[in-house]
């Protein structure tokens, strides 16, 4: 996919798996492309984004 990398620290510090969707503009017929964090929790698959999973579901935990 075009627009697919990482950026920030050494390991990336951002999700290096981020999914591309198109949005399609009904009234003008424009398309626009955008990426979205891939949302995974295996860090077999992304650990950038499995670590910040993690330290969410901690906190809503200690919140309640």
């Amino acid at each position: 996919m075009p627009g697919r990398r990482a950026v920030g620290g050494p390991c990336g510090g951002a999700a290096r798996r981020r999914l591309e969707l198109r949005r399609l503009d009904t009234h003008t017929g424009m398309i626009e492309s955008f990426n979205i964090p891939c949302g995974t929790t295996q860090e077999a698959k992304c650990p950038p984004r499995a670590q910040r999973n993690k330290q969410l579901r901690k906190a809503q935990c200690r919140e309640g």
